[in-house]
């Protein structure tokens, strides 16, 4: 009896190992997801900032074509030419954004939906999961 008390005390402590081992993984893993969250904010408030930058852009381009027809200040198409390089340049980059988050939505909407139908009960998961 006493080998097995042993033995049972030895399996319980390396039990007791792997559950607080899982328990360590599964709250690193919940503050690891949590910085997911992050980018939601910061990429709201870089938006914010593209198109104030370009609302600015906008204004000084204006500023100059009124001060370039209404005055007679012809030094001030400069002021137009780079407003609108600038403005230029961030239509690009808008569009090349726009075209890889086209891409990229649909593409993570449609698997989140297949994994989340798929993980909410053993039956589903059965039932979408190839057999090899």
């Amino acid at each position: 009896m006493g080998n097995i008390n042993g033995a049972v005390a030895s399996i319980q402590t390396t039990l007791n190992g792997i559950i607080s081992s899982i328990t360590s993984a599964d709250n690193n893993l919940g503050t690891y997801l949590s910085y997911f969250n992050s980018p939601g904010q910061y990429g709201s408030m870089g938006m914010q900032v593209f198109y104030g930058v370009l609302i600015g852009f906008s204004c000084l381009a204006l500023l100059g074509a009124l001060l370039t027809v209404c005055c007679d200040k012809y030094g001030c198409r400069y002021l137009m030419y780079f407003s609108c390089l600038i403005l230029f340049i961030g239509a690009l980059v808008g569009f090349v954004v726009s075209t890889l988050f086209s891409i990229l939505v649909p593409a993570f909407t449609w698997t989140c939906s297949y994994l989340d139908n798929t993980l909410q009960s053993s039956a589903n998961f059965q039932s979408n999961s190839v057999e090899i």
